[in-house]
Formats: C-alpha cells, sequence, structure tokens
C-alpha cells in the first residue's frame, strides 16, 4: 500500500512540474490595442497582419502590467454627467413601470373582488398581502436608491 501511494506521489509530483513548465513554454495571442507597439522581433499574423502577435505567458502578464499601471497613473476619467444621466433615466423607465404594474394588478384584484363569489373575495384577501408587500419592496427600493444619489450627488 505505501510503495503505491509513494509512486502515485511522485507521479503527482512529475505531472504537476510539467504542466507548470509547459504553461509558460506555450505561447498565446493576443490583439494589440491602441496605444502599444508591436516588438521587434515578432511576426504579426498573415490572417490579421499588424494586428495580432504570438506572446509567451510572460510577456502577456508583463504587458496586462503595463496595461495596469497606465490606467492607475492617469487617475480614474469617470464621466459623471453621462452617469447621472443614464441613471435618472433609467430610474424613471423603471418607476413608470413599476407604477404601471402595480396598479394594473391593484385594479384586476379590485374588480376580482368586487364581482367575484364569496370564496373569490376570500382568494383576493390572501392575495393582498404578497401585493402590499411587493408595492412596499419595489417603492422602497426607488425610494432607497433616489435617497443614495442625493447623498452621493450632495
Amino acid at each position: 500500500m505505501k510503495k503505491n501511494y509513494k509512486e502515485n506521489k511522485k507521479v503527482l509530483v512529475i505531472a504537476v512540474i510539467i504542466i507548470f513548465l509547459s504553461t509558460f513554454s506555450i505561447p498565446t495571442y493576443a490583439a494589440q490595442t491602441q496605444g502599444t507597439t508591436i516588438d521587434e522581433g515578432t511576426t504579426p499574423s498573415t490572417s490579421n497582419p499588424g494586428r495580432v502577435q504570438e506572446h509567451t505567458a510572460g510577456e502577456v502578464i508583463g504587458e496586462g502590467d503595463t496595461f495596469i499601471d497606465i490606467g492607475e497613473n492617469q487617475g480614474a476619467v469617470i464621466q459623471t454627467d453621462n452617469l447621472q444621466a443614464m441613471s435618472n433615466s433609467l430610474y424613471n423607465i423603471l418607476l413608470v413601470v413599476g407604477i404601471i404594474i402595480a396598479v394594473a394588478v391593484g385594479g384586476v384584484l379590485g374588480i376580482k373582488f368586487m364581482l367575484g363569489s364569496i370564496d373569490t373575495q376570500a382568494e383576493v384577501k390572501t392575495m393582498l398581502v404578497p401585493y402590499i408587500a411587493g408595492c412596499i419592496v419595489v417603492f422602497g427600493a426607488f425610494i432607497i436608491w433616489k435617497v443614495v444619489l442625493l447623498i452621493v450627488q450632495g
């Protein structure tokens, strides 16, 4: 039993070493992004000349580090006006949809309650609890969203 365990352990260690070593020698392909240059000595792909090049995993990691450094040095460039306009539009659209759905469901429940039999009226009364809870959750979420936006803006 111990002999099999030691042999399996040796095979596992050798397999892990082979996988680790092969990871860094397998070429990967990455598209050239705007603002980067092709290193001398690399050959562009024939199907997409000047845009795709062969890299090793170490070069890809190095390019990723360079990309992160460029982003950190430029600072966060977020256009708050566009973000605020989009947020307000989304808020208004979702609020209107929520109001329409709430009114429609409330209207259907009201009509069922007025025109239904006693069994139907009892069923509508049991459906009112989730309806009211849903309205509180939906409109409460809109209130929280608006309060958070007011706090962040001011």
